[in-house]
């Protein structure tokens, strides 16, 4: 009993898989978070795991277990399916690591279930201390390079990475199984760990557009001033240590 899920199979119009639960940046939770807040949904079911922190969680007041929840958003042109939630198995090598290949496999059996021919896992990019100077970029990667719907808003990432958890594997499942999927990663750091709400919004702007998905960003535009400004400060502070470094430089030789 790893792992658990009471989804109810319901009739859906060509559904789209979005995947966002905790990773580097929060990026991706952030982002589908958003969206199940801002849009109406109705939830069809939720996925909890024995590797998951064994513990209740409480809020105001009412304990329930720690699970991830499946909702789905209908619009004229099709049905989203939205996988939310705070948890996934711990990404530590060492520790179960066949948690995240019954986790992902799961959901993608959900997926298939559900009648979901893509999938779409979003997550961060870690860049480091280089996320400090920059502006977040998007990039993708995907099961299939023929296919690249989304380098009209993202770049088809080159380099040879590792993408982990439940972003990297829901995507390999699903290959699998014969389905399209895609992984859209926005720059950001990982010393960020209340979240970049800047590269969120960066990904939520590819959403709106890509998926044509109305959603109001004010309120995710205040969080990502916040960091942005943030940010500015920092630059700010590290080049005036740069100078106050160079001042107290004393020639060696003098001619």
């Amino acid at each position: 009993m790893a792992v658990i899920s009471n989804v109810k199979n319901v009739k859906l119009n060509n559904p789209t898989l979005l995947i966002g639960l905790p990773g580097i940046g929060l990026v991706g939770k952030i982002a589908i978070d958003f969206i199940a807040e801002k849009m109406k949904n109705e939830k069809i079911g939720s996925i909890y795991s024995t590797y998951f922190t064994p513990a209740g969680i409480t809020y105001k007041g009412q304990i329930d277990l720690i699970k991830d929840e499946f909702s789905i958003i209908k619009t004229k042109k099709k049905d989203f399916i939205l996988l939310t939630g705070i948890a996934q198995p711990a990404l530590f090598e060492n520790i179960n690591p066949e948690a995240h290949f019954e986790f992902a496999k799961k959901i993608v059996e959900i997926a298939k279930e559900l009648g979901v021919k893509e999938i779409y896992t979003f997550g961060g990019l870690d860049i480091s201390d280089a996320r400090i100077t920059k502006n977040p970029e998007l990039y993708f990667v995907t099961t299939n390079t023929k296919k690249k719907e989304p380098s009209k808003y993202a770049k088809l990432l080159q380099d040879e990475i590792t993408i982990s958890g439940v972003a990297g594997l829901t995507l390999g499942f699903a290959k699998e199984e014969g389905m399209q999927g895609y992984c859209i990663l926005a720059e950001t750091t990982s010393k960020l760990i209340y979240g970049d709400f800047e590269a969120a919004k960066k990904m939520l702007e590819f959403i709106s557009k890509y998926f044509e998905l109305k959603v109001d960003l004010k309120d995710i535009d205040k969080e990502a001033k916040k960091i942005s400004k943030a940010f500015k400060e920092v630059q700010t502070a590290l080049k005036q240590l740069s100078k106050d470094e160079a001042s107290d430089v004393k020639p060696s030789y003098v001619r």
